[in-house]
């Protein structure tokens, strides 16, 4: 989030208007802090709304020094460490959730041949039940669920689903 500077109608150029730049400061009493809003899209991945930390100054061009040396690199590099976690921790979740689902398709699997003889109502509440999991929309819910009465009345419920 650089500022925009219009070059064509100022005068300054590179470090001139560098030193004047106040982005990211905000005063309060007689003390300068670097203030920083993070933004919306990222906003998921943070704790907070914004990051403020006090520079112990009250001098504008040492402001605006500090943070220019110091502060705009430490959050660049806070903000992807932060950012790394949140994503290593969304994998983690992820492989949990794939690994119980893994272990629920291999018990079905390997189940017993008495049990393996499934209903045609059996099977579409079992595939409706999976449905619902996947967090659809709940029209999209309501249609499968019309379709699989459907299909069970033409065929029957007791039919074995083979």
């Amino acid at each position: 989030m650089c500022p925009k500077i219009d070059t064509k109608s100022s005068p300054k150029k590179g470090a001139e208007l560098m030193a004047h730049d106040t982005s990211y400061l905000t005063i309060i009493g007689d003390i300068y802090y670097f203030d920083f809003r993070i933004p919306k899209k990222y906003k998921k991945f943070f704790k907070k709304d914004r990051l403020r930390h006090s520079l112990n100054t009250a001098d504008v061009k040492q402001a605006i020094a500090l943070r220019n040396k110091y502060l705009l690199p430490v959050v660049s590099a806070m903000c992807a460490k932060e950012f790394v976690e949140n994503a290593l921790s969304m994998i983690d979740t992820i492989n949990l959730d794939l690994d119980k689902k893994t272990k629920e398709l291999l018990q079905f699997i390997l189940r017993k041949e008495e049990d393996k003889k499934m209903t045609l109502r059996e099977m579409c509440d079992y595939s409706l039940s999976c449905y619902k999991r996947s967090q659809k929309a709940d029209a999209s819910i309501a249609k499968i669920g019309a379709t699989s009465n459907a299909l069970c009345s033409v065929l029957g419920e007791d039919s074995l689903a083979e």
